[in-house]
């Protein structure tokens, strides 16, 4: 399972899409499962800025 994030607004160019967590895991055929992702400021930062620009 992957977990992608997309910055609404930002003053700095970045990605559309940005890969901000992964889970691996098995599913039988017709099995389903809901999966939860942590997502605090270390996932939405943009990478290599101050803190400051925590969205």
């Amino acid at each position: 399972m992957q977990l992608y994030v997309h910055p609404q607004a930002s003053t700095v160019i970045q990605p559309i899409l940005r890969l901000a967590g992964f889970e691996r895991i098995e599913l039988e055929v017709g099995e389903s499962r809901e999966i939860t992702f942590p997502v605090g400021r270390e996932q939405l930062a943009i990478p290599g800025q101050p803190h400051a620009a925590y969205h």
